[in-house]
């Protein structure tokens, strides 16, 4: 598990990416500079990837945001229905329970491949380890 550098608000502790995440810059594709929330976020990323970002505009998909400790967890979107119903059945939702829940479900990308153009970003692919 990645510890979050994308606070959602100042209690998130859970942040859940799936194939269908999408994590972008969009100001910057409009020669805006970024706000203050996401420059506090992209001044954080590894790698110089916020830079990166916040110049030249192009986003991030699926495990490329769990990747960069963005999320906290990569769960397949077909298993958000079974953590919900979970979720919903636990009693006395603490963190601890939460977690637990959400580290069964996840999962990495299954293939090689899927994880090679996962963290391929944008058309340059550039390409972030850990």
């Amino acid at each position: 598990m990645c510890t979050p550098r994308l606070p959602a608000s100042p209690t998130t502790i859970h942040l859940t990416a799936t194939e269908s995440t999408m994590f972008a810059v969009p100001e910057a594709t409009i020669g805006c500079f970024p706000d203050v929330g996401s420059t506090y976020v992209l001044v954080r990323l590894d790698a110089e990837i916020g830079t990166y970002l916040a110049v030249m505009g192009n986003s991030m998909a699926g495990y490329q945001v769990y990747h960069l400790c963005i999320a906290t967890h990569y769960i397949p979107s077909h298993h958000i229905p079974p953590i919900l119903e979970r979720l919903g059945a636990l009693k006395g939702l603490g963190p601890h329970s939460v977690n637990e829940t959400l580290d069964e479900f996840d999962r990495k990308p299954s293939s090689r491949l899927e994880v090679e153009f996962q963290l391929s970003i944008g058309r340059g692919q550039v390409r972030v380890g850990r």
